[in-house]
């Protein structure tokens, strides 16, 4: 009997001696503006909080491998499928085809939304050319026919003078109307005091922040409907 109490101090002794293991509850997932989807972002970047958004939103997933490619060109389908997405991705019965827009890409269904509401277009040849680089004209008559299919009674041609620009010829007919409604509000100011530079591209970086600026932030200077300076961000130079 002896031996056995002693047996029961030795272990009871030694089972204080070894430490108590707790085991923690697993901490909770940041928020989704707390966190950085992409490794291409750096933190206080001019388009950081502007890309968080659009990720937050699902308005973009990047371009693969964490990546968002702020620096790299626009394509044509890259913006309808941030417009589209911005409208909760809806279902398009369109009637517009294209012939180098083949059904299951990425793409396919945005291009059918947006031409079903006749944001674009497309070629005369019958193509959509999703991964062309848009221009800057392009990319404004696509915004400027948003805006419309948003709201018709607000998107109107501005009366803008265009004579201090010395490459004013070169906007195209169809870019006509959204070139003045883009310069007149503000979401499109030239490349300089003097050129426009519709033939330019833009940057992912650049369209994001214009998205974020013109649809996050309503009513502030930024807003092209309060005729703010909304332009065109220019990357800072290295």
């Amino acid at each position: 009997m002896k031996k056995l109490i002693a047996f029961i101090l030795i272990a009871v002794l030694v089972a204080a001696s070894v430490p108590t293991v707790i085991w923690a509850a697993a901490p909770e997932a940041p928020a989704a503006e707390e966190t950085a989807p992409f490794t291409d972002v750096p933190p206080g970047s001019w388009y950081e909080e502007a890309v968080l958004w659009a990720a937050e939103n699902n308005i973009t997933s990047g371009v693969g491998d964490h990546l968002f490619g702020p620096n790299q060109t626009v394509t044509r389908a890259q913006v309808v499928t941030m417009l589209w997405r911005i409208e909760d991705s809806p279902a398009a019965e369109s009637t517009v085809t294209f012939s180098d827009v083949p059904d299951g890409k990425w793409y396919s269904d945005a291009v059918a939304w947006a031409a079903a509401n006749e944001l674009v277009a497309g070629y005369p040849n019958g193509t959509f050319a999703p991964g062309k680089d848009i221009t800057r004209q392009e990319l404004v008559t696509i915004l400027f026919r948003y805006a419309k299919y948003k709201d018709p009674a607000t998107a109107a041609p501005e009366d803008v003078d265009f004579s201090a620009y010395s490459d004013a010829g070169q906007i195209a007919s169809f870019a006509s109307d959204a070139m003045r409604w883009a310069v007149g509000t503000g979401v499109g100011h030239g490349t300089s005091d003097t050129t426009l530079s519709p033939n330019g591209t833009a940057t992912r970086a650049q369209l994001v922040q214009m998205l974020y600026r013109w649809l996050a932030k309503p009513g502030e200077d930024d807003d092209p409907s309060s005729g703010g300076d909304w332009e065109l961000p220019v990357i800072p130079n290295p």
